[in-house]
């Protein structure tokens, strides 16, 4: 097991050591913490501070809105995930989230999330279609919670993805 030195150990060290040094050079009683606090302000670099005032910040023209808001999904957004996700395989949409990582049961994760990407397109696609046939408001919004869900989901596969990745290579870093 290798030891990662800090610069922080490394000034502690230097500071017991002289403070050792001074201890034994002065012939009498000086607590460590004095040593410390001598040799704290002969290592410390003086640092310059920077005050912001108003005139160093702009001002936004407009106040701003922190109201929460839904999760929208446009037309588009669809669109664009479909050219990106829609003619993926499995190993893909696995390579573009965790590369070159092989966690056990990697490709059962890999399958999951295809099936799921499948789902997400499906959804989208029965959003569109509502929402260029005018099927009406109702039908439209329920499509759209569709496809907000499915793509709730497949993010979560993503993320359970990289933290398996993530966790594996921490055991094959032991």
């Amino acid at each position: 097991m290798s030891r990662v030195v800090t610069a922080r150990s490394l000034l502690l060290a230097g500071a017991l050591t002289a403070g050792l040094a001074a201890f034994a050079s002065q012939g009498h009683a000086q607590s460590l913490g004095e040593v410390a606090k001598q040799n704290k302000t002969k290592n410390s670099k003086t640092t310059t501070k920077r005050v912001f005032t108003d005139d160093d910040v702009s001002h936004a023209t407009q106040p701003v809105d922190s109201s929460p808001k839904s999760s929208y999904v446009s037309p588009t957004d669809i669109e664009s995930t479909y050219s990106t996700l829609a003619e993926k395989s499995p190993r893909q949409l696995g390579e573009a989230i965790v590369p070159e990582i092989k966690f056990p049961e990697r490709s059962q994760w890999e399958q999951k999330l295809y099936e799921q990407k499948e789902k997400m397109v499906a959804a989208g696609r029965a959003y569109l279609a509502a929402v260029k046939s005018g099927a009406g408001d109702k039908v439209a919004s329920q499509a759209k919670q569709n496809v907000e869900l499915e793509i709730y989901r497949y993010n979560n596969l993503k993320l359970d993805g990289l933290a398996k990745a993530a966790d594996w290579e921490r055991q094959t870093r032991r």
